[in-house]
């Protein structure tokens, strides 16, 4: 049975889900910025209107609930559209950016700052771990070359310093796992600094809404984000949308609900 490819326009959208939006922003978010900053993301990725409302809905949603502002330019939280073949419609989901990360970590109390580079050919790199552990990096001001390796150092509130380095064969690992190889080919200096800081929340303090955005980004690397926030949401994702469709309260996150999805999910 084939379904028909369905579009909506930019206006059509915001009337359904503007009451939803509003109801799941945060404290530090303006409900007119977050409007317009979806409003320009539907103007620079027109493929995002064929997909269902709901799946870019919640996908806003979430941004919403964590605090974070989506959008290609702002490198938090990108809005991907896919195919999935087997409901043969495009859906949407997220994809988290290494400075979201970031934004997300420092709002616990164990982590004072995190920063992320990457190395270039023509830059002096040096590091070690251990008992006589040190980092540094001074960046070439020309001939760059190529991207060799990247780092994220954080400092916690301790004023103890944690680095992890991975280099290119790691990085380019991460990349042939992921389900969303086009964001990576548009935004591979990103992605390369987003998977080390990843790698580094190995052996860092991680709070609430941090465990459950990361969960949720490790599941889209999978292909399997979208059955997973409707499993953590109530009412799920739908695949179709209809005009009659209005959410009337934007899902509430549920960390606790999260473990137990997670346990169903990767065994």
């Amino acid at each position: 049975m084939t379904t028909s490819m369905q579009t909506f326009k930019p206006q059509e959208f915001l009337k359904t889900w503007t009451g939803a939006i509003k109801n799941a922003l945060s404290t530090n978010m303006d409900l007119s910025r977050m409007l317009s900053i979806i409003t320009n993301e539907f103007r620079l990725n027109p493929k995002l209107m064929e997909c269902t409302q709901t799946s870019v809905g919640n996908c806003i949603l979430q941004a919403c609930q964590v605090g974070l502002r989506p959008g290609a330019l702002l490198g938090q939280f990108y809005l991907i559209p896919y195919r999935n073949n087997k409901k043969n419609v495009i859906e949407c989901q997220f994809i988290l950016g290494y400075k979201g990360m970031i934004e997300l970590a420092m709002r616990g109390d164990g982590v004072k700052q995190i920063e992320a580079h990457a190395v270039y050919a023509g830059d002096m790199f040096e590091y070690e771990y251990g008992m006589n552990a040190f980092l540094k990096h001074v960046p070439t001001k020309e001939n760059h070359g190529e991207l060799i390796t990247c780092w994220a150092l954080a400092t916690l509130r301790s004023d103890i310093k944690q680095f992890h380095v991975i280099d290119k064969e790691g990085i380019d690992r991460a990349k042939s796992f992921s389900k969303t190889p086009n964001v990576w080919d548009l935004h591979y200096e990103a992605m390369a600094r987003k998977t080390a800081v990843r790698r580094l929340f190995n052996y860092l303090p991680i709070n609430p809404d941090l465990q459950l955005i990361l969960a949720l980004d490790d599941a889209a690397d999978r292909g399997e984000q979208v059955a997973m926030m409707g499993a953590i949401y109530e009412g799920g994702v739908e695949t179709i949308e209809t005009e009659e469709e209005t959410p009337q309260e934007a899902p509430k996150s549920n960390v606790d609900q999260l473990k137990e999805v997670l346990k169903t999910t990767t065994k």
